[in-house]
């Protein structure tokens, strides 16, 4: 493969849906990039970035031949790979450094996944630990994921189910749920999309419904709250905001956040973390210690 003098590869994590929750380094990394690659209906969520770029996109289970497709178009310019969520959440990030002949310049761009997106939408926090769980066995043999969900069921880990089920793949889901009988837990389906749907259950009532287990697909995240976990009840705006600023400079905020903190008559966070994130009049600072 003979790059292009200017040839990057950027894989994007694009947020679980609507444009608010994608942080302002994927928009810059998706605009800035000559061709644009990915999933059919991920490339429909960013049709607003797409206009004047090339774009090549697959269809399910095409994850190799995206990656693939990326790699050739680096002989011509930069390329964009985006993946749903974090591209590092069971997202393409993986795959895509395995595949590359240079890793080291290969760019990952975090993004917010589906689980935090939508904890936050139903009042859920997270205070001490958090297991996240993909219920595919296509890659990895379903041993192992059991044994991962027995252990976070033993320690009482609050636990995230992603992949839950397919119309070729439900057994999965109801071993899981057996494993978690006596749990609640948030369903929320389509996170940030047309659609949405978000409602908390039980594990022994998704196991006597088949009605219920019917809306559950591979755009649904299922949470197990456990140990150290606060379920309140969640408000779009209030007088209170709780923001996540992401790992670091101010192109880690989603949109969302930087119109909250925009917004905001006052900010309270250490002082560390609002430099980070850009300057803000002296007036907004509530507090700004270390």
């Amino acid at each position: 493969m003979n790059m292009h003098p200017e040839g990057r590869l950027s894989i994007v994590g694009i947020g679980p849906g609507e444009a608010s929750l994608r942080t302002l380094a994927a928009v810059d990394a998706i605009r800035g990039a000559d061709y644009v690659v990915g999933y059919r209906p991920y490339l429909k969520l960013i049709e607003d970035l797409l206009p004047g770029k090339e774009v090549y996109s697959s269809g399910m289970r095409g994850e190799v031949d995206r990656v693939r497709a990326a790699l050739d178009l680096l002989d011509r310019g930069s390329v964009a790979l985006v993946s749903s969520g974090d591209a590092n959440v069971y997202g393409m990030a993986g795959l895509g450094l395995e595949m590359a002949e240079h890793p080291a310049e290969v760019e990952v761009v975090p993004g917010v996944t589906s689980f935090t997106a939508a904890a936050c939408r139903a009042g859920l926090l997270f205070r001490e630990c958090v297991a996240v769980i993909s219920l595919s066995d296509l890659l990895t043999p379903w041993e192992g994921i059991e044994g991962r969900l027995r252990q976070a069921a033993d320690h009482g880990m609050p636990v995230a189910l992603y992949n839950p089920q397919s119309k070729r793949r439900d057994w999965q889901l109801l071993r899981a749920l057996d494993i978690y009988q006596d749990r609640d837990l948030l369903v929320a389906k389509g996170v940030g999309r047309e659609g949405e749907r978000i409602f908390w259950s039980t594990a022994s009532r998704l196991l006597e419904s088949e009605s219920l287990r019917e809306e559950i697909d591979m755009t649904t995240v299922i949470i197990l709250p456990g140990r150290g976990c606060h379920r309140g009840e969640a408000a779009p705006r209030s007088l209170i905001n709780l923001v996540g600023t992401g790992p670091g400079g101010r192109d880690s905020l989603t949109a969302e956040a930087q119109a909250i903190l925009s917004s905001s008559e006052k900010l309270l966070g250490a002082e560390r973390y609002l430099e980070l994130i850009g300057d803000f009049p002296g007036e907004k600072l509530a507090h700004a210690g270390p």
